[in-house]
């Protein structure tokens, strides 16, 4: 019964479906950042590093998938700030449990993600990169908080301090793949 239920949605929500369910292409290579929309995380400054990325790969796509916590008033301007930094690039899309993205379609983000992306600013232990390192997805993170302690860099992920180190180091996984 509900198990079979549950499972029934998992399997609703493969990589290719939940592409065609947010109307992201099915080529190209797709970098996902998963969190919450809060200042911490910097998914609204890593914006900043597709146009490098673009150069090399240039129908890259990125996918921001936030969850707006109701305990937290800053999440909505967080979600200004990032749609601001996305400038109207279709390319860019910026997802939350608002357009119903929950744990299952993050999950099916997360594996359909060629690179998926943790740069925080601050961070405590970074539950998103075991996440994509478990579902064997390549990572590029910050090297803040428990994050080193997951990734061993240039072996299970790449390290990175800064948007320009995160640029180039998403293009050398690209470049890999």
């Amino acid at each position: 019964g509900a198990s079979l239920e549950k499972f029934e949605t998992v399997r609703a929500e493969s990589p290719a479906a939940l592409r065609a369910r947010f109307g992201l292409p099915v080529t190209g290579p797709l970098i996902g950042i998963v969190g919450r929309l809060q200042r911490w995380k910097g998914m609204h400054t890593l914006i900043a590093a597709m146009p490098v990325v673009r150069a090399r790969h240039p129908d890259a796509q990125l996918v921001l998938a936030g969850s707006m916590a109701t305990d937290d008033p800053e999440g909505f301007h967080m979600w200004e700030l990032t749609e601001d930094a996305r400038g109207g690039d279709r390319r860019i899309h910026l997802l939350s449990n608002i357009q119903q993205v929950g744990s299952v379609q993050v999950n099916a983000f997360q594996r359909a993600a060629d690179v998926v992306l943790q740069k925080s600013l601050r961070e405590g232990f970074g539950l998103t990169v075991s996440e994509a390192l478990w579902k064997a997805r390549p990572v590029v993170a910050s090297a803040v908080g428990g994050i080193p302690l997951q990734i061993a860099h240039k072996y299970s992920g790449l390290l990175c301090r800064s948007v320009e180190g995160a640029a180039f180091a998403i293009k050398q996984v690209l470049n890999n793949l």
